[in-house]
Protein backbone atom coordinates (compact mmCIF):
# COMPACT_ATOMS: atom_id res chain seq x y z
CA UNK A 1 0.00 0.00 0.00
CA UNK A 2 1.34 3.21 -1.23
CA UNK A 3 1.95 5.87 2.06
CA UNK A 4 1.41 9.19 0.01
CA UNK A 5 -1.78 10.25 -1.83
CA UNK A 6 0.27 10.18 -4.96
CA UNK A 7 1.11 6.85 -4.50
CA UNK A 8 -2.37 5.77 -3.80
CA UNK A 9 -3.41 6.93 -7.14
CA UNK A 10 -0.96 5.98 -9.23
CA UNK A 11 -1.63 2.18 -8.12
CA UNK A 12 -4.52 2.98 -10.28
CA UNK A 13 -3.57 3.33 -13.62
CA UNK A 14 -4.03 0.02 -13.90
CA UNK A 15 -7.70 0.18 -14.51
CA UNK A 16 -6.33 2.49 -17.73
CA UNK A 17 -5.52 1.29 -21.19
CA UNK A 18 -4.55 3.62 -24.52
CA UNK A 19 -5.96 3.57 -27.43
CA UNK A 20 -4.96 5.61 -30.77
CA UNK A 21 -8.04 7.21 -31.96
CA UNK A 22 -9.50 10.06 -34.71
CA UNK A 23 -11.76 12.08 -32.43
CA UNK A 24 -11.78 15.18 -34.99
CA UNK A 25 -14.97 14.90 -35.23
CA UNK A 26 -16.47 15.01 -31.81
CA UNK A 27 -14.66 18.38 -31.38
CA UNK A 28 -15.78 21.71 -31.80
CA UNK A 29 -13.03 22.86 -33.50
CA UNK A 30 -11.63 20.24 -35.06
CA UNK A 31 -8.35 20.04 -33.54
CA UNK A 32 -6.82 18.31 -30.83
CA UNK A 33 -4.31 20.29 -30.12
CA UNK A 34 -1.70 17.13 -30.49
CA UNK A 35 -0.52 18.29 -33.92
CA UNK A 36 -2.02 14.47 -35.13
CA UNK A 37 -4.80 12.79 -36.76
CA UNK A 38 -5.04 10.12 -34.36
CA UNK A 39 -4.01 10.50 -30.66
CA UNK A 40 -2.98 8.29 -28.17
CA UNK A 41 -6.55 8.51 -25.69
CA UNK A 42 -6.65 6.85 -21.59
CA UNK A 43 -9.51 4.68 -21.76
CA UNK A 44 -11.09 2.49 -18.62
CA UNK A 45 -10.50 -1.02 -19.20
CA UNK A 46 -14.40 -1.70 -17.64
CA UNK A 47 -15.58 0.65 -20.57
CA UNK A 48 -13.80 -1.42 -23.35
CA UNK A 49 -14.19 -4.56 -22.19
CA UNK A 50 -17.99 -3.55 -21.69
CA UNK A 51 -18.23 -2.79 -25.53
CA UNK A 52 -16.39 -5.87 -26.51
CA UNK A 53 -18.66 -8.26 -24.32
CA UNK A 54 -21.49 -6.82 -26.37
CA UNK A 55 -19.67 -8.30 -29.66
CA UNK A 56 -20.73 -4.81 -31.69
CA UNK A 57 -19.65 -4.60 -34.48
CA UNK A 58 -18.28 -1.44 -34.92
CA UNK A 59 -16.79 -0.47 -31.61
CA UNK A 60 -17.85 3.33 -31.79
CA UNK A 61 -15.92 5.46 -29.11
CA UNK A 62 -18.38 8.54 -27.30
CA UNK A 63 -17.89 11.33 -25.78
CA UNK A 64 -18.52 9.85 -22.88
CA UNK A 65 -15.82 7.12 -22.83
CA UNK A 66 -13.45 9.77 -23.67
CA UNK A 67 -14.42 11.90 -20.63
CA UNK A 68 -14.55 9.46 -18.30
CA UNK A 69 -10.60 8.32 -19.49
CA UNK A 70 -8.94 11.90 -19.71
CA UNK A 71 -10.89 12.53 -16.09
CA UNK A 72 -9.61 9.13 -14.49
CA UNK A 73 -6.42 9.86 -15.86
CA UNK A 74 -5.99 13.22 -14.35
CA UNK A 75 -7.15 12.28 -11.32
CA UNK A 76 -4.47 9.63 -10.87
CA UNK A 77 -1.59 11.44 -12.85
CA UNK A 78 -2.51 14.83 -13.07
CA UNK A 79 0.95 15.82 -13.97
CA UNK A 80 1.12 13.65 -17.26
CA UNK A 81 2.77 14.44 -20.27
CA UNK A 82 -0.12 15.79 -21.91
CA UNK A 83 -2.01 17.39 -19.04
CA UNK A 84 -2.85 20.82 -20.99
CA UNK A 85 -4.03 19.33 -24.12
CA UNK A 86 -6.37 16.47 -22.84
CA UNK A 87 -8.11 18.96 -20.91
CA UNK A 88 -8.36 21.39 -23.89
CA UNK A 89 -10.13 17.96 -25.39
CA UNK A 90 -12.30 17.96 -22.70
CA UNK A 91 -13.36 21.26 -22.69
CA UNK A 92 -14.21 21.09 -26.28
CA UNK A 93 -16.26 18.24 -25.80
CA UNK A 94 -18.70 19.12 -23.30
CA UNK A 95 -20.39 23.00 -22.95
CA UNK A 96 -20.30 23.01 -19.08
CA UNK A 97 -17.24 20.27 -18.51
CA UNK A 98 -17.13 21.18 -14.83
CA UNK A 99 -20.81 20.14 -14.15
CA UNK A 100 -20.08 17.21 -15.94
CA UNK A 101 -17.36 15.92 -14.33
CA UNK A 102 -19.25 16.67 -10.83
CA UNK A 103 -22.16 14.40 -12.00
CA UNK A 104 -19.66 12.40 -13.37
CA UNK A 105 -17.90 11.58 -10.06
CA UNK A 106 -21.02 11.94 -7.75
CA UNK A 107 -22.97 9.07 -10.30
CA UNK A 108 -19.89 7.07 -9.37
CA UNK A 109 -20.19 7.63 -5.55
CA UNK A 110 -24.28 6.89 -5.57
CA UNK A 111 -23.57 3.60 -7.43
CA UNK A 112 -20.59 2.53 -4.78
CA UNK A 113 -18.16 3.01 -6.89
CA UNK A 114 -16.43 5.53 -4.39
CA UNK A 115 -12.96 5.24 -5.36
CA UNK A 116 -13.41 5.53 -8.64
CA UNK A 117 -16.21 8.70 -8.24
CA UNK A 118 -13.20 10.23 -6.00
CA UNK A 119 -10.30 9.94 -8.51
CA UNK A 120 -12.63 11.34 -11.10
CA UNK A 121 -13.37 14.23 -8.69
CA UNK A 122 -9.41 14.59 -8.31
CA UNK A 123 -8.88 14.51 -12.24
CA UNK A 124 -11.66 17.66 -12.08
CA UNK A 125 -9.46 19.71 -9.71
CA UNK A 126 -6.83 18.95 -12.49
CA UNK A 127 -8.96 21.29 -14.95
CA UNK A 128 -10.21 23.57 -12.36
CA UNK A 129 -7.52 23.46 -9.53
CA UNK A 130 -9.50 26.85 -8.04
CA UNK A 131 -13.06 26.29 -8.20
CA UNK A 132 -14.61 25.81 -5.41
CA UNK A 133 -17.14 23.27 -5.81
CA UNK A 134 -15.01 21.07 -7.67
CA UNK A 135 -12.79 21.10 -4.30
CA UNK A 136 -15.39 20.76 -1.31
CA UNK A 137 -17.01 17.93 -3.25
CA UNK A 138 -13.14 16.66 -3.75
CA UNK A 139 -12.62 16.74 0.19
CA UNK A 140 -15.57 15.68 1.00
CA UNK A 141 -15.79 12.14 -1.19
CA UNK A 142 -12.05 11.84 0.50
CA UNK A 143 -13.58 12.55 3.81
CA UNK A 144 -16.32 9.78 3.09
CA UNK A 145 -13.90 7.22 2.03
CA UNK A 146 -11.82 7.71 5.46
CA UNK A 147 -15.59 6.54 7.49
CA UNK A 148 -15.69 3.88 5.32
CA UNK A 149 -12.52 2.69 5.79
CA UNK A 150 -12.89 3.78 9.61
CA UNK A 151 -15.86 1.11 9.76
CA UNK A 152 -13.86 -1.65 7.90
CA UNK A 153 -13.62 -4.79 10.14
CA UNK A 154 -11.27 -6.42 8.55
CA UNK A 155 -8.83 -7.02 11.60
CA UNK A 156 -6.08 -8.63 8.73
CA UNK A 157 -5.80 -5.17 7.01
CA UNK A 158 -6.04 -2.49 10.15
CA UNK A 159 -2.48 -1.55 8.91
CA UNK A 160 -3.18 -1.10 5.58
CA UNK A 161 -6.41 1.05 6.36
CA UNK A 162 -4.96 3.00 9.07
CA UNK A 163 -2.40 4.20 6.52
CA UNK A 164 -5.34 4.86 4.02
CA UNK A 165 -7.09 7.07 6.85
CA UNK A 166 -3.88 9.03 7.53
CA UNK A 167 -3.19 9.43 3.46
CA UNK A 168 -6.80 10.55 2.89
CA UNK A 169 -7.32 12.70 5.85
CA UNK A 170 -4.11 15.12 5.25
CA UNK A 171 -5.42 15.12 1.43
CA UNK A 172 -8.94 16.06 2.79
CA UNK A 173 -7.23 18.58 5.45
CA UNK A 174 -4.63 19.70 2.09
CA UNK A 175 -7.47 20.63 -0.05
CA UNK A 176 -10.17 22.16 2.84
CA UNK A 177 -6.73 24.75 3.79
CA UNK A 178 -6.51 25.49 -0.03
CA UNK A 179 -10.49 25.94 -0.67
CA UNK A 180 -10.15 28.45 2.43
CA UNK A 181 -7.80 30.62 0.75
CA UNK A 182 -9.92 30.97 -2.31
CA UNK A 183 -13.36 31.48 -0.43
CA UNK A 184 -12.31 32.34 3.19
CA UNK A 185 -15.96 32.00 4.33
CA UNK A 186 -16.76 28.66 3.17
CA UNK A 187 -18.90 27.47 6.71
CA UNK A 188 -18.87 23.72 5.54
CA UNK A 189 -15.71 23.59 4.79
CA UNK A 190 -14.87 25.09 8.30
CA UNK A 191 -17.30 23.01 9.48
CA UNK A 192 -15.58 19.61 8.01
CA UNK A 193 -11.68 20.89 8.52
CA UNK A 194 -12.30 21.39 12.21
CA UNK A 195 -12.97 18.10 12.74
CA UNK A 196 -9.27 17.23 11.02
CA UNK A 197 -7.66 19.44 12.94
CA UNK A 198 -8.94 17.41 15.95
CA UNK A 199 -8.43 14.08 14.96
CA UNK A 200 -4.55 15.71 14.63
CA UNK A 201 -4.71 16.73 18.37
CA UNK A 202 -4.82 20.63 17.23
CA UNK A 203 -7.50 21.94 19.64
CA UNK A 204 -6.47 25.36 18.73
CA UNK A 205 -7.05 25.56 15.32
CA UNK A 206 -10.06 23.33 15.35
CA UNK A 207 -11.10 25.91 17.77
CA UNK A 208 -10.49 28.91 15.63
CA UNK A 209 -12.02 26.99 12.61
CA UNK A 210 -15.19 26.27 13.92
CA UNK A 211 -15.69 29.70 15.66
CA UNK A 212 -15.51 31.09 12.05
CA UNK A 213 -17.69 28.83 11.10
CA UNK A 214 -20.56 30.02 13.06
CA UNK A 215 -20.15 33.19 11.90
CA UNK A 216 -20.55 31.80 8.33
CA UNK A 217 -23.84 31.52 8.34
CA UNK A 218 -24.26 27.61 8.61
CA UNK A 219 -27.74 25.66 8.77
CA UNK A 220 -29.06 26.17 12.78
CA UNK A 221 -28.40 22.24 13.53
CA UNK A 222 -24.60 22.69 12.13
CA UNK A 223 -24.19 25.59 14.45
CA UNK A 224 -25.59 23.78 17.13
CA UNK A 225 -23.70 21.02 16.50
CA UNK A 226 -20.34 23.14 16.55
CA UNK A 227 -21.05 24.63 19.68
CA UNK A 228 -21.22 21.12 21.18
CA UNK A 229 -17.97 20.63 19.98
CA UNK A 230 -16.67 23.62 21.27
CA UNK A 231 -17.76 22.89 24.74
CA UNK A 232 -16.34 19.25 24.17
CA UNK A 233 -12.76 20.70 23.31
CA UNK A 234 -12.41 23.72 25.69
CA UNK A 235 -10.02 21.32 28.34
CA UNK A 236 -7.97 20.52 25.40
CA UNK A 237 -7.63 23.44 23.95
CA UNK A 238 -6.59 24.56 27.58
CA UNK A 239 -4.03 21.68 27.88
CA UNK A 240 -2.87 22.13 24.12
CA UNK A 241 -1.81 26.09 25.39
CA UNK A 242 -0.49 25.14 28.74
CA UNK A 243 1.83 22.33 26.91
CA UNK A 244 3.38 24.20 24.59
CA UNK A 245 3.98 27.06 26.65
CA UNK A 246 5.82 24.46 28.91
CA UNK A 247 7.98 23.21 25.65
CA UNK A 248 8.79 27.43 24.52
CA UNK A 249 10.47 27.10 27.56
CA UNK A 250 7.41 29.52 29.71
CA UNK A 251 7.16 27.11 32.53
CA UNK A 252 5.04 29.50 34.69
CA UNK A 253 2.47 30.30 32.23
CA UNK A 254 2.14 26.88 31.29
CA UNK A 255 1.68 25.53 34.68
CA UNK A 256 -0.70 27.92 35.06
CA UNK A 257 -3.21 26.50 32.32
CA UNK A 258 -2.54 23.21 33.38
CA UNK A 259 -3.00 22.71 36.82
CA UNK A 260 -5.87 23.96 37.20
CA UNK A 261 -7.20 21.28 34.78
CA UNK A 262 -5.14 18.53 37.38
CA UNK A 263 -8.12 17.70 39.93
CA UNK A 264 -10.69 16.82 36.73
CA UNK A 265 -7.66 14.74 34.71
CA UNK A 266 -6.23 12.95 37.84
CA UNK A 267 -5.83 9.82 35.09
CA UNK A 268 -4.70 11.24 32.46
CA UNK A 269 -1.07 10.91 31.98
CA UNK A 270 0.15 13.31 29.25
CA UNK A 271 -1.42 15.73 31.73
CA UNK A 272 0.93 14.81 34.58
CA UNK A 273 4.28 14.18 32.46
CA UNK A 274 3.64 18.09 31.18
CA UNK A 275 2.70 19.80 34.86
CA UNK A 276 6.13 17.19 35.76
CA UNK A 277 8.05 19.05 33.31
CA UNK A 278 7.04 22.39 34.13
CA UNK A 279 8.04 21.81 37.42
CA UNK A 280 11.66 20.69 35.90
CA UNK A 281 12.08 23.27 34.43
CA UNK A 282 11.50 25.84 37.30
CA UNK A 283 14.13 23.29 39.14
CA UNK A 284 11.39 22.55 41.42
CA UNK A 285 12.82 18.89 41.59
CA UNK A 286 11.04 17.02 44.63
CA UNK A 287 7.66 18.20 42.67
CA UNK A 288 8.48 17.18 39.22
CA UNK A 289 9.63 13.59 40.37
CA UNK A 290 6.22 13.36 42.00
CA UNK A 291 4.21 13.69 38.89
CA UNK A 292 6.64 11.81 36.87
CA UNK A 293 6.47 8.83 39.36
CA UNK A 294 2.37 9.42 38.81
CA UNK A 295 3.07 8.69 35.09
CA UNK A 296 4.79 5.87 35.22
CA UNK A 297 1.90 4.67 37.63
CA UNK A 298 -0.89 5.27 34.81
CA UNK A 299 1.68 4.38 31.50
CA UNK A 300 4.50 2.27 32.68
CA UNK A 301 5.51 1.24 29.38
CA UNK A 302 7.30 4.32 27.50
CA UNK A 303 10.58 5.44 29.34
CA UNK A 304 10.55 9.28 29.10
CA UNK A 305 9.27 9.36 32.85
CA UNK A 306 12.37 7.61 34.04
CA UNK A 307 14.34 9.84 31.98
CA UNK A 308 12.71 13.51 33.28
CA UNK A 309 13.25 11.34 36.85
CA UNK A 310 16.72 11.25 35.88
CA UNK A 311 17.20 14.14 34.88
CA UNK A 312 15.76 15.91 37.74
CA UNK A 313 18.06 13.87 40.17
CA UNK A 314 21.42 15.03 38.28
CA UNK A 315 20.00 18.65 38.95
CA UNK A 316 20.07 17.63 42.59
CA UNK A 317 23.10 16.30 42.22
CA UNK A 318 21.93 12.60 43.60
CA UNK A 319 23.58 11.31 40.68
CA UNK A 320 23.31 7.89 41.91
CA UNK A 321 19.57 7.98 41.59
CA UNK A 322 20.05 9.57 38.42
CA UNK A 323 21.77 6.94 37.07
CA UNK A 324 19.15 4.28 38.03
CA UNK A 325 16.48 5.87 36.79
CA UNK A 326 18.28 6.42 33.44
CA UNK A 327 18.92 2.73 33.32
CA UNK A 328 15.59 1.96 33.75
CA UNK A 329 14.59 4.40 30.93
CA UNK A 330 17.45 2.60 28.54
CA UNK A 331 15.86 -1.15 29.70
CA UNK A 332 12.55 0.49 27.86
CA UNK A 333 13.94 1.98 25.00
CA UNK A 334 17.42 0.32 24.46
CA UNK A 335 18.12 1.62 20.91
CA UNK A 336 17.69 5.53 22.17
CA UNK A 337 21.15 7.56 22.05
CA UNK A 338 19.93 10.18 23.81
CA UNK A 339 19.28 8.21 27.20
CA UNK A 340 23.04 6.93 26.34
CA UNK A 341 24.05 10.24 26.11
CA UNK A 342 22.45 11.20 29.41
CA UNK A 343 24.03 8.18 31.14
CA UNK A 344 27.47 9.41 29.75
CA UNK A 345 26.95 13.08 31.33
CA UNK A 346 26.10 11.54 34.66
CA UNK A 347 29.45 8.98 34.55
CA UNK A 348 31.42 12.06 33.43
CA UNK A 349 30.30 14.25 36.66
CA UNK A 350 30.90 11.47 39.41
CA UNK A 351 34.28 11.15 37.19
CA UNK A 352 34.05 6.97 35.81
CA UNK A 353 35.60 7.76 32.68
CA UNK A 354 35.30 4.11 31.60
CA UNK A 355 31.65 3.96 31.94
CA UNK A 356 31.14 7.14 29.87
CA UNK A 357 33.61 6.23 27.59
CA UNK A 358 31.26 2.72 26.65
CA UNK A 359 27.55 5.39 26.97
CA UNK A 360 29.36 7.92 24.66
CA UNK A 361 30.71 5.07 22.30
CA UNK A 362 27.50 3.54 22.39
CA UNK A 363 25.59 7.17 21.55
CA UNK A 364 27.31 7.55 18.59
CA UNK A 365 26.70 4.80 17.04
CA UNK A 366 23.18 5.51 17.02
CA UNK A 367 23.76 8.99 15.77
CA UNK A 368 27.35 10.03 14.83
CA UNK A 369 26.66 14.10 14.47
CA UNK A 370 24.70 14.66 18.34
CA UNK A 371 26.00 17.66 19.19
CA UNK A 372 25.38 16.57 23.37
CA UNK A 373 26.80 13.38 22.53
CA UNK A 374 30.02 15.32 20.89
CA UNK A 375 30.58 18.17 23.67
CA UNK A 376 30.77 14.76 26.09
CA UNK A 377 33.36 13.23 24.07
CA UNK A 378 35.45 16.12 23.92
CA UNK A 379 34.88 16.81 27.74
CA UNK A 380 36.00 13.40 28.30
CA UNK A 381 39.46 13.58 26.53
CA UNK A 382 40.10 16.62 28.63
CA UNK A 383 39.25 14.75 31.71
CA UNK A 384 41.94 11.93 30.51
CA UNK A 385 44.55 14.18 29.49
CA UNK A 386 44.05 15.47 33.38
CA UNK A 387 44.40 12.41 34.77
CA UNK A 388 47.49 11.59 32.28
CA UNK A 389 49.08 14.71 33.88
Amino acid sequence: MATTMQGFLLEQTKELTFLSLDIRELLKDNNTGLGQEAVELPILLEDLTTKLQKNDQEFMITTEIIVKGIAYLLGVDPNFKYREEYIRILENLSPDIMKALLILGNNAFDQGEKIKGMIFLKGATAVKPKDPSIIFNYAVALLTLVEDFSNNENLQSLKSLQEKIEVFQEEARSQLEKLLEIEPEHGLAQYHLGFLYKKDSLFQKAEIIWKRALKSGLEEHLEEHINTLLREIEDLVQYEKGYQKILQGDGTSGLKELLALKERYPEWWNLQFFIGLGYRQQEEYPKAITYFQRVIELEERIADPYVEIGLSYAGMGKYQKSMEYFEKALQKDPDNGEILSNLAMVNLEIRDLKKAEKYIEAALRFDPTDEITLACKDQLEIFKKDNKE
